[in-house]
Formats: C-alpha cells, structure tokens, sequence
C-alpha cells in the first residue's frame, strides 16, 4: 500500500469521523431543545443557549466533513487523469520524416467509448445534502424560537412576581396610610371633645380658663357656650378636616377588602381600627347626652381606638423585598432597599442594618450602618411628618467615597429606583 492510499484511507476516517460527529451533535442538541420546551422546570439559565451552540458546532463538523469529501474526491480524479495511458501507433517503426503520424483531435464519442475499465465517481448526493441541510436549518430554527420563548416567558414571570411583590407592599403602605390617617384624625377629634368637656363643665360650674373664656362671654347656659364652639373658625377647620378622614379611611378600607390571605388578621384589626375611629369622630361632630355620660363616652372611645390602634400596629407585616433584573432577565441582588422601609417602623428594618444609636428628640430618628457596593456608610431612618415612629424620610451618607464608587451607587440607585431626583432652583 503506498503512501497516497494510507492518506486517502485516513482522509476517508476523517470525514466519515467529521460527519459522525456533526450528526449527533445536532440530533443530541435538537433532542435537548424539544426536551427543554415539554418539560420548562430543566431549562435552567443558559441551558438553551448550549443547545443552540451545540448547533453551530453541528453544522461546522459536516461541514467540514463536506469538505473534506469533496476535496478528496476532486484529488482522486486528478490522480486517475494523471495515470491515464497515452495511446500511440502500434508499429513506432513506421514513423519517419517521409511517413509522419497524424494524429487527429476530435471530441469522444461517449456512446462509443469503452467504460468497463475506466474506474467510476459516484457523484455526492445533492439530494441528501439538501435533506441534511433542511433538518440543519429546522433544528436551528426550532432553538433560537425555544430561547425567544423561553425569555420570553421568563421575562413575563419575572413581571408577574415584580407586580406581585408591589402589590403585597402596596396593601401594607395602606395599612400605615390607615394607621396614620386614623391617629391624626383620632387626636383631633379627641381634641374637640376635651374643649367641648371643658367648656361645658365650666359654664355649669361657673368656672373659666385661658382655652374656655371666649366660648363662655356672652351665654346665657352651657348649650350657648358649646354652639359657640362649633361656631368658631379654627374648630369649623377641624371638624372638617375629621369628616375628611372619614372619607379617606372608607376608601382605605374599601382598597384593602382584596388584601391576601396571609393579611387577614391584619385587615381584622384594621376594620375595628376604622369602627373605633367612626366613633370617636362623631363624637366629636356630634356631642349628646349630659356632661357625665359624654364624658364617660369620651373617655370609652378613646381608650378603644387606641387599643384598636396598637393592635394594628403590632399585626401590619414587614415589606416583601422586590427583585430586580437586569436586561437578561438575570437576578440584581440588592444589598438594602431603601423603598422597603418606607412607611415602616422600627420593629421592620432589614437585619443587615447594625443599629448603633436610637433617639427621640420629638421625632423618630434611628441610625445604623451598611455597605451598599462596598462602601460602608451611615443610613438614617426618621419620621418626619409624624409622631407614631412611621418612617417617611431615609438617608444614606458615606464619608469620602471616591468617584468610581459614587458614579457606581449612582448607577445602581438609577437602575433599582429610576432616574436621580433634580429640586427646582
């Protein structure tokens, strides 16, 4: 065996290797890519895209092995052309200067030639290359639609559980809308019934103070003296201001009837919360009975409401945390959310925020430090608007950060909460 047909040999295992290879790469690849659509819970994060590269690495190896065929088979051809026997007159003797050999050149007669020792190509199949090709392409095809639908659909789950998620959070920022709503207006109307008390007691007793004098002047009995108070300017504000509660509570409650299960005890509470808040504000807007038993019913409905209160305040849950993905639908993991603890107390502050001082100077102010992209700094929680500890205003300072640590929080706070808020000038 010479040394041409130990490469051809070779060249053939190649090929047939090439060719083998590329076949089962791409039924292994199609079969996972069928497999991964009917059963979605084993396409894990970048399963499908293997399959698609599982693909393109199909196709090279037959392609290659096309080639390679091709090539020795354009070879093979040019060596049985080459080895071709030159056909001459069978008597050489006879050729001379006076008897020279004319030679004529004229297309072959196919139809006449003799092929039976003529070794024969068999041409490639183009038919089974087209079919081969057909299935490549199928199979290309079927893989990029799995990875679209794929994203696709996890795109659409990631938005649900984000929606999901706001609207968990959105029912507890209404239970501390209520709670907060709910106290102010309580401490107003408890307000009007003290002055009302009051300025009846001190006209039956004859009696004044700085807060009940002007009610007094000029009354004849203590139902002069109590007209005179929802006569005044500042008390009209006032009443109003509690009837606009009222309004602003029912429609809480209305919001918070489809809360989830898993808050119903929460709902409970907010419900006896609103009754006991109704009560006390139509005592306020309404004031019967005598002195004694108005004020035994101030006093009932007052320490109702602030047991209904502190029962709500116990039962509202903390804030779910919100995922955040990025354009790939991969993960952000958020080292603190600021937007979870708004409108929470201080029972609901994440665990990786180390308190190190508490204060009350009138308002709530609780310290504490955590490292947001590696820097550590001091994140501030206050209540600034109101006086039951309800956080509405959160801070986070680091001392000298360098400027690709800035331009890197800037980025990520942009990403998690939407473009930096610019105050008029």
């Amino acid at each position: 065996m010479n040394q041409q047909k130990v490469k051809t040999i070779i060249s053939r295992i190649i090929e047939i290797m090439l060719l083998a290879a590329g076949i089962c790469t791409l039924a292994i690849s199609g079969l996972a890519t069928y497999e991964s659509l009917l059963y979605e819970d084993i396409a894990s994060d970048g399963f499908l895209e293997t399959c698609v590269a599982g693909d393109i690495l199909g196709i090279v190896l037959i392609a290659l092995g096309i080639y390679l065929h091709r090539r020795i088979s354009r070879a093979k051809k040019r060596q049985l052309e080459a080895s071709a026997p030159l056909e001459l007159p069978s008597d050489p003797t006879t050729s001379s200067i006076e008897n020279p050999v004319t030679i004529d050149i004229a297309p072959a007669d196919t139809n006449d030639q003799d092929t039976s020792t003529q070794p024969t190509r068999k041409p490639l199949n183009k038919k089974k290359i087209g079919i081969v090709a057909g299935i490549v392409v199928l199979i290309c095809i079927i893989s990029c639609t799995a990875i679209t639908y794929r994203n696709s659909k996890i795109q659409a789950e990631q938005e649900a559980e984000i929606a999901a998620v706001q609207q968990y959070n959105d029912y507890i920022d209404n239970f501390y809308r209520l709670y907060l709503q709910a106290h102010q207006g309580a401490s107003t109307a408890e307000s009007v019934c003290v002055l009302t008390y009051n300025v009846w007691h001190d006209k039956i007793y004859n009696d004044s103070s700085d807060e009940t004098e002007k009610y007094l002047k000029n009354t004849s009995d203590f139902n002069d003296a109590v007209q005179n108070i929802y006569a005044d300017t500042e008390i009209k504000k006032n009443l109003s201001d509690i009837e606009d509660t009222q309004s602003s509570i029912r429609q809480i409650m209305q919001e918070l009837q489809s809360c989830p299960d898993e808050m119903n005890k929460c709902y409970d509470a907010a419900v006896e919360l609103s009754t006991a808040f109704n009560s006390l504000a139509e005592l306020a807007l309404t004031p019967t009975g005598t002195l004694t038993s108005y004020n035994s019913s101030e006093q009932s409905k007052v320490d109702a409401y602030l047991t209904a209160e502190q029962t709500l305040s116990m039962l509202i849950p903390s804030k779910k945390d919100r995922p955040y993905f990025d354009d790939e639908t991969k993960e952000i993991v958020e080292a603190y959310s600021f937007a979870n603890c708004l409108n929470q107390t201080s029972e609901h502050i994440p665990s990786n925020i180390t308190v190190k001082d508490y204060s009350l100077f009138g308002k709530t102010l609780l310290s504490g430090t955590t490292d947001i992209n590696g820097i550590t700094g001091t994140v501030s929680f206050s209540a600034m608007h109101n006086s039951v500890g309800v956080f509405d205003y959160i801070s986070w300072q680091a001392d000298k950060p360098d400027d690709a640590s800035i331009e890197k929080f800037v980025e990520q706070m942009t990403l998690l909460y939407g473009e930096e808020y610019q105050p008029k000038v």
